[in-house]
């Protein structure tokens, strides 16, 4: 941990104490952090739960040029900051206070025996990735094998039955701090937990005992990306959750991001929108490209057409693995800039077409569907 931190202070944030990675820290974490909220000062927050060995103190109690764990270890005490970072640390304090002492017992027989040094080493750089992104996992064998060997698909698809026999604690605090305002990403570092464990004083129990230097050394944890796990986030019901393939994914661009010419570009574009009544003009030239893309939407091999503004979608019943390559290479030589996401054609067409243009993307798209569909032969 650094020495002599500043002082930060924020309001503290809603959190959701009904999903799965805060739940077993509700009954501590609801009642401190309305305290929090209601104006105490996190510290203050923190003494009045009941569970930690220690007490909560403000930052500025930790003396300049101290260590932090020293500190701690030596007087029974954590300096604390009004912030989101160190009112989740006091919490898992109060929640898993043996396994705190434990790992804080092993920062300090560091720094006793070798000083605070620029690097921490191997045994407190160890400590401290759990201590801030750390989780621990009781599940069956099979669930095991397939995350040490990061069989991702298999872990969470074939195997996701099995996840209902396990369990997930989540103790590090900034893998919680994130978890506050969840995206996809977020990983933890796992250890494996025997399957007796079945509570959260027994995994405190069993960290307490089990976490030693040589143990941590190594770093014997497993990369988990805790959203991915089955019932912890509605969005992984959806298998294309846990796929990469751009065919399954929402794809977004960003035309005026970060460049300045294009952003005046675009503010000149919303002048003409005002100026042109360009919504109202755009619902004419929609109906006109409605009728000329009308063979493309009855083609017998065409599926879920559909039109919303100036977009549209057309989904190809085809055999063809590389359908978006194929057509696109059709489109491309017929003059057009179309496309397909997988096995979905789709197109944006610009606002300025005019009757010409807009019989030319109609026939162009469908004579390149039909030469496409040529080539499943």
């Amino acid at each position: 941990m650094v020495t002599d931190r500043p002082s930060e202070a924020h309001a503290a944030p809603p959190i959701d104490w009904h999903a799965p990675w805060w739940a077993p820290l509700a009954p501590r974490g609801a009642p401190a952090l309305a305290r929090w909220a209601g104006g105490a000062a996190v510290a203050d927050a923190l003494n009045a739960t009941s569970g930690a060995p220690v007490r909560f103190v403000p930052q500025a109690a930790l003396p300049a040029g101290a260590a932090y764990e020293r500190f701690i270890f030596e007087q029974r005490a954590v300096p604390t900051r009004d912030n989101l970072h160190d009112f989740l640390n006091g919490l898992i304090w109060c929640a898993y206070p043996r396994a705190k002492q434990r790992l804080n017992a092993l920062q300090h027989a560091e720094i006793a025996r070798d000083g605070v040094r620029t690097t921490r080493g191997p045994v407190r750089d160890a400590v401290t990735v759990f201590d801030e992104n750390g989780a621990v996992l009781a599940a069956p064998d099979a669930l095991w094998q397939a995350l040490h060997q990061r069989r991702w698909i298999e872990l969470f698809g074939p195997l996701r039955p099995l996840w209902r026999q396990a369990r997930l604690w989540v103790f590090g605090h900034a893998a919680l701090e994130k978890l506050v305002s969840p995206y996809k990403s977020i990983t933890a570092h796992v250890l494996q937990a025997p399957a007796a464990i079945k509570t959260i004083e027994d995994v405190d129990a069993w960290l307490a005992a089990s976490l030693s230097a040589e143990r941590l050394v190594p770093k014997p944890f497993a990369p988990l990306p805790l959203l991915g796990v089955p019932g912890w986030w509605a969005p992984n019901d959806d298998a294309a959750f846990y796929d990469d393939d751009v065919a399954r994914g929402f794809l977004h661009s960003h035309s005026y991001t970060g460049n300045p010419l294009a952003c005046r570009a675009a503010l000149a574009t919303l002048e003409l929108f005002e100026q042109l009544d360009a919504l109202k003009t755009n619902q004419t030239l929609a109906q006109r490209i409605d009728v000329a893309c009308a063979p493309l939407t009855q083609h017998p091999r065409v599926q879920h057409a559909r039109h919303l503004g100036m977009i549209w979608a057309w989904d190809v019943d085809t055999t063809l693995p590389d359908f978006a390559r194929r057509y696109h290479q059709q489109a491309m030589a017929r003059g057009l800039v179309l496309r397909p996401i997988g096995k979905t054609l789709y197109a944006m067409p610009p606002y300025a077409l005019d009757d010409e243009a807009v019989q030319c993307l109609a026939s162009g798209a469908l004579d390149a569907l039909n030469a496409t569909l040529q080539e499943e032969s």
